[in-house]
């Protein structure tokens, strides 16, 4: 289950900690963000693939959140943003 994140959270970015190989994962590309009020309206297609809130990538991280910048994936329990 993910945990909806604070609107003034301030997430780090997935190269600001050090990129896709020290967080163990394949490099991710956000090809497409679609942003809306509303939760219904959010998809993002990262590496080719279509994703909404609360799913899980096929490269393994969690969408927890959908927002203005980017979409902030979840793994191994840190959040971080792959902004658009």
């Amino acid at each position: 289950m993910v945990t909806a994140l604070p609107a003034n959270t301030a997430t780090p970015t997935m190269e600001s900690l050090g990129g896709p190989t020290a967080l163990g994962l394949p490099e991710l590309r956000l090809d497409l963000h679609v942003y809306g009020n509303d939760a219904k309206e959010r998809m993002v297609f990262i590496n080719g693939k279509r994703y909404r809130e609360g799913e899980v990538l096929s490269e393994g991280p969690t969408v927890a959140a959908i927002n203005s910048q980017g979409a902030v994936l979840a793994w191994r329990g840190q959040n971080f943003l792959l902004p658009r």
